[in-house]
């Protein structure tokens, strides 16, 4: 029975996320006065300097999809062969799609955890029914009183 409490309050604390030393957003706002084609270089830079484990996050696949898109996209606004706010505009594009994506993927985790608490429960309470809730009344009287007491 406490093991598979136990189980069960291991696969919640699962669904608790302890917040990352550094995000992106607070890694863009840090270069945020760079220019676009050094900008992708300096996230990156920031991340791996105060998060080094950030690859392994579990948004990092994505992370670094943006983060490459941005040094590219840097690389060609240095080149000339693309404007600055084009580039900008790809990178909140592509940024509103990754966090579609993220927000996808935290729905169906979300969602795995749920069915795997519910079917936890459902293995509790087949080997240990609960009791039903029957309610049991008695009346008295005295007189023109009656009194009713229930448990």
């Amino acid at each position: 029975m406490r093991v598979v409490i136990g189980l069960i309050l291991v696969s919640l604390a699962g669904c608790l996320s302890v917040p990352p030393p550094m995000s992106l957003a607070q890694a863009e706002g840090i270069c945020g006065d760079r220019d676009f084609a050094h900008f992708g270089r300096c996230i990156r830079a920031e991340l791996d300097e105060n998060y080094p484990t950030w690859h392994s996050n579990r948004e990092g696949d994505l992370t670094d999809i943006y983060i490459a898109w941005v040094e590219a996209a840097g690389a060609r606004v240095g080149d000339g062969s693309m404007r600055e706010e084009d580039a900008r505009l790809g990178a909140v594009t592509l940024k509103s799609r990754l966090i579609e994506i993220s927000t996808q993927r935290t729905a169906a985790a979300n969602a795995a955890a749920t069915e795997q608490m519910l079917a936890g429960l459902a293995f509790l309470n087949a080997g240990h029914p609960l009791p039903s809730n029957t309610i049991n009344c008695t009346s008295t009287q005295m007189g023109y009183v009656t009194n009713t007491t229930c448990r």
